[in-house]
């Protein structure tokens, strides 16, 4: 089976790309002919022969088998392309529906946080104000932001229906979107300062690292005795919450700036290494491929 590799060194720099199936190579960036590797020699030994790089023999070289081919993505998972930068976001005509469902979404969602702004001022002091329109505008965004995690999950065929899955199961999504690294400010209302929805959500702390859906589940489930959870702060981080997810899926949106104008604002982002990229397309479109959470 034809398999892709690449040759890293040791700070992570990748020196090529090769295809090989154990008795071939060649080089994949710029393709040639295919080069014959002598019998039981080990691909990495037979790219030293061939390209004849001394210093290899000094310095320690790793091979590592691609997780992507060339054109291969995972379904709303972005990263950027290798040697493209950031300009990629939706990739095919699923990916554009889902985009546009969740940009809708979060302009409705930006236009009733605006409204409680007009009413009461997002100053430090006004954070822990609760009430019935606060309350509702942390119910839809926590209900779409969770809508965004589901989606991600069954677009890449997860084990489990969409029904079933809890929150373990969602928190598996944060490691490979980086949602922990995004930061967020609201440029127009300054005296907010900047906010990470997701900065303590991992495996070990799955249960208790969202607050702010926390408060929406407490409030949903006993309003009565939890209607105090409904507070503004969290109103907030669940809205910029519904705004990192779709940047974290999608990327570069060309139509976000139209939508929603300046309202965010991403102070932070996160960093891609060349390992962690997508490879560019060679000549038939992009193919989608399961991520394995």
């Amino acid at each position: 089976m034809m398999r892709l590799y690449r040759v890293v060194d040791p700070n992570g720099l990748i020196l090529g790309l090769y295809e090989s199936d154990g008795t071939k190579l060649r080089n994949s960036t710029t393709p040639c002919d295919w080069i014959p590797l002598e019998p039981e020699e080990p691909l990495l030994a037979g790219i030293r022969r061939y390209y004849k790089w001394k210093s290899a023999e000094t310095t320690p070289l790793e091979l590592e088998l691609c997780p992507t081919a060339f054109g291969e993505y995972y379904p709303r998972l972005y990263r950027p392309v290798r040697g493209y930068g950031q300009a990629t976001e939706s990739l095919n005509e699923e990916d554009t529906l889902s985009l546009i469902s969740g940009l809708g979404q979060l302009v409705t969602l930006v236009e009733q946080l605006s409204r409680l702004f007009r009413v009461i001022v997002p100053d430090k002091r006004n954070l822990k104000v609760y009430g019935h329109e606060i309350r509702n505008v942390l119910l839809l965004a926590c209900t779409e932001v969770e809508a965004q995690w589901r989606g991600v999950l069954s677009v890449n065929h997860y084990g489990k229906p969409k029904g079933h899955c809890t929150r373990k199961d969602y928190v598996k999504i944060s490691e490979p979107l980086k949602l922990s690294e995004y930061q967020v400010a609201l440029p127009l209302y300054p005296q907010l300062r900047p906010l990470s929805p997701f900065a303590t959500w991992n495996d070990q702390r799955s249960r208790k690292s969202l607050l702010w859906y926390d408060a929406d589940h407490a409030v949903t489930h006993d309003r009565e005795n939890n209607f105090s959870q409904a507070k503004l702060q969290y109103a907030i981080e669940s809205v910029i919450a519904c705004a990192i997810m779709l940047k974290a899926q999608y990327g570069v949106i060309t139509a976000w700036h139209g939508h929603l104008g300046n309202f965010f604002r991403f102070i932070h982002e996160p960093t891609w290494a060349e390992h962690e990229k997508y490879l560019p397309l060679r000549d038939a479109g992009w193919v989608p491929i399961d991520y394995t959470f």
